[in-house]
């Protein structure tokens, strides 16, 4: 696919953080790992797909909720909302006021319209994962870790509608730096706005300001390095990724499928679990040897080869009880 070089110019601009991010995580050849339920790691492998939840059951809902109501206030500053309505106007009559309506919608709008999974950046020797996850995937269950090569999702942005949005660690000072900069940007670069049609400005800025609220979370969780694959389906659907109604801790739910292979009409045939999956982290557990076994036969199963030495055993010395 051919991106048009007036689009990705805008874009580099409004997703200039997670650009940043991507050129780090690059640079430094890290890994991103999904942490989660043995259980559900195996049923990822075995799938050969990955859930995407709504919002609304995420643990972070209620920040989603309160970064919207951020937004809104900082839209209607006049060194910020104002500052970003004029430039948007100097480009495209009425597209600041497409903006405002757009920012009021979202906020009225269901949290369950919006799916994303939670990643955390990782070092690619790293054979003991993070101790603050273990202690939320253990006790009586196995916790696991997989550990994707990051680079294969730059394809499933545009294939699978499904985008990666870095963590921003900060409140609204720090939101607002980062909202400051990207105006002044446009301010200063006027042909950035004016070079696309209007309604390519409102699709990327809308996208921006949406994932900015995505994406941003207190300082305390920094050390997560988080990345949140998102998907919206009611705006920005894939035929590869794909619905379904199911049960999670007796809660009925609507989930979206990723997959984590080439199928048919994707296009994607560097996209295989072999290619794809790094390592998978066994957490400190009652049974660790047990979980070992089946998820490297599980891996086996499902075309991965070496699994014996792609599945460890983290030795945190975290005491699980059942």
């Amino acid at each position: 696919m051919i991106i048009d070089s007036n689009y990705q110019a805008l874009a580099d601009v409004l997703f200039g953080y997670a650009a940043a991010r991507t050129v780090n995580i690059v640079a430094n050849k890290l890994k991103v790992a999904h942490y989660t339920s043995a259980e559900n790691a195996l049923n990822i492998i075995t799938g050969q797909t990955m859930w995407l939840r709504n919002a609304a059951v995420m643990n972070d809902h209620s920040e989603i909720e309160h970064w919207r109501g951020i937004l809104r206030a900082v839209m209607q500053t006049p060194t910020l909302g104002g500052r970003l309505g004029e430039v948007l106007d100097r480009a495209h009559s009425g597209l600041a006021d497409r903006i405002e309506q757009h920012v009021g919608k979202q906020s009225r709008q269901t949290r369950e319209r919006i799916f994303m999974v939670s990643l955390c950046e990782t070092d690619a020797n790293d054979r003991l994962g993070r101790l603050s996850m273990w202690r939320a995937y253990g006790g009586k269950t196995s916790g696991a870790a997989l550990i994707f090569n990051s680079e294969v999702f730059a394809d499933a942005e545009i294939n699978l509608r499904a985008i990666a949005s870095p963590v921003l660690y900060g409140d609204f000072d720090q939101f607002a730096l980062k909202l400051g900069t990207v105006i002044e940007r446009l301010e200063s670069e006027p042909r950035l706005l004016a070079n696309v049609s209007a309604d390519i400005a409102f699709n990327l800025v809308s996208a921006a300001l949406d994932f900015a609220v995505l994406s941003i979370k207190h300082i305390g969780f920094e050390e997560e390095r988080e990345w949140r694959v998102i998907h919206r389906p009611f705006q920005d659907a894939s035929a590869n990724v794909i619905e379904k109604i199911t049960l999670i801790s007796g809660t009925p739910q609507l989930v979206y499928q990723l997959p984590l292979v080439n199928r048919p009409g994707m296009n994607m045939p560097q996209l295989t679990l072999d290619r794809l999956l790094h390592r998978v982290i066994v957490g400190p557990s009652l049974y660790p040897e047990t979980t070992w076994r089946a998820l490297v036969e599980a891996l086996r199963a499902n075309g991965v080869r070496s699994p014996e030495a792609r599945v460890v055993m983290s030795d945190i010395p975290l005491r699980q009880t059942g």
